[in-house]
C-alpha cells in the first residue's frame, strides 16, 4: 500500500515536472528571442534563485497603462512555489536555444557573468484551473542584472506568451 502511494505522489511529482517544463521553456524562449535575438545558446542554472520580494513593483513597471495583468492566483501559486532555492535538476530543455547549467559557485560573480550570461528561474505559478501561468526570471548582462516576467495562456495543450516585461538594473 506505501509503495502505491509513493509510486502516485512520484507519477503526479513528474506530471507537474512535465508541465512546468513546458511553461518554464516556453516563457525562456520567447524572453530571449525577443531581449537578446542575437543569443545563440541561453545557459539556464538548474536551481531556482527562490524567493522574489519585488513581484509587484515587477508587474507595474513603466506605469499603469504599462501594468502587466496578472492572474491572483497565479501570483500566489508563484509566491508559495518559491519560498527557497529548489534543485530544477529534471529540466532538460528541448530548445537548442537553451541548455541547462549546474550553478556556479567560488568564483568572483563578475568574472563569470563576461564570460558567459545566465539565467536564473523560479518555478511557475498557475492559476487553479491551470490555464494561465507566471513565470519570473533573473539574468545577467555584463556585471549588472535584470528580471524578466512573462504571462502565459494554455490554448488548447500548448502554451502561449500573452504578455511580458524586463527590468534592467545599471
Amino acid at each position: 500500500m506505501l509503495a502505491l502511494a509513493a509510486l502516485l505522489a512520484q507519477m503526479t511529482a513528474q506530471e507537474i515536472h512535465a508541465e512546468d517544463a513546458e511553461v518554464i521553456e516556453a516563457a525562456l524562449v520567447h524572453f530571449w528571442t525577443k531581449n537578446k535575438p542575437e543569443s545563440k545558446i541561453i545557459d539556464v542554472v538548474n536551481r531556482t534563485s527562490g524567493s522574489i520580494q519585488n513581484l509587484d513593483q515587477m508587474m507595474q513597471w513603466g506605469g499603469k497603462e504599462k501594468t502587466l495583468v496578472v492572474d491572483p492566483e497565479s501570483r500566489e501559486n508563484l509566491v508559495a512555489r518559491n519560498p527557497f532555492p529548489i534543485s530544477l535538476a529534471w529540466f532538460q530543455p528541448k530548445s537548442n536555444m537553451l541548455r541547462a547549467v549546474p550553478p556556479r559557485s567560488g568564483a568572483a560573480p563578475w568574472t563569470r557573468i563576461v564570460r558567459q550570461q545566465y539565467t536564473y528561474l523560479r518555478m511557475p505559478g498557475y492559476s487553479k484551473d491551470r490555464t494561465k501561468s507566471l513565470v519570473t526570471l533573473r539574468f545577467n548582462w555584463s556585471i549588472h542584472s535584470g528580471d524578466g516576467i512573462v504571462v502565459l495562456s494554455k490554448e488548447g495543450r500548448v502554451w502561449k506568451v500573452v504578455d511580458s516585461r524586463v527590468i534592467y538594473y545599471v
